[in-house]
């Protein structure tokens, strides 16, 4: 969602410099504050409401217009009811896709969040890896799901076994305890 700003212009330029820097800095922030809604609802972090809204919307659209315009292009009766069908179901399809990437956004930013407080560099470049990944259809995003769980129990059963014993080769009983920490 792109952010707007628009031209800033001033008529006298022989000012105090203190007070060039003030309005021209007044002025973009009152225009960041104009447009700070766009950026806090396109955050992936809590689910893109304004993504969610415009699925939404089309939806919404569509379930308004479709029939309709089938009236207008084929004056039977069924025309209609045909519409009304499409765009009830373009309607559904809309709002299941909003519900599905908010809550897939939102599990993502807390998966995200989870991963960094880890503090394991090798484990947070792995799930960076491997969040690049992307499913090309419903079944391989199945899959991947599954690998990924598979994944973050096994590294974790690893991690809780390997972390103590590590650090108490390294550092005797107090990088064990560290260890256990991680």
């Amino acid at each position: 969602i792109p952010l707007m700003v628009e031209a800033f212009e001033m008529t006298s330029l022989y000012d105090v410099p203190s007070r060039l820097f003030k309005a021209t800095t007044e002025a973009y922030l009152r225009m960041g504050r104009s447009e700070a809604y766009k950026l806090i609802g396109s955050l992936d972090v809590i689910g893109s409401p304004l993504g969610a809204l415009n699925r939404i919307s089309m939806g919404l659209r569509d379930f308004a217009m479709i029939p309709w315009q089938n009236l207008a292009l084929d004056d039977t009766p069924g025309a209609f009811w045909v519409g009304v069908y499409k765009g009830t179901t373009s309607l559904f399809l809309q709002v299941s896709s909003a519900m599905f990437v908010t809550i897939t956004k939102l599990i993502n930013g807390v998966s995200y969040g989870i991963t960094v407080c880890t503090l394991d560099r090798d484990y947070i470049r792995q799930k960076i890896r491997r969040r690049r990944q992307h499913p090309h259809h419903a079944l391989a995003g199945v899959v991947q799901g599954a690998e990924e769980l598979g994944f973050g129990l096994a590294s974790g059963m690893k991690g809780v076994v390997m972390h103590p014993y590590k650090g108490g080769r390294r550092s005797g009983l107090s990088g064990a305890a560290i260890g256990v920490g991680k």
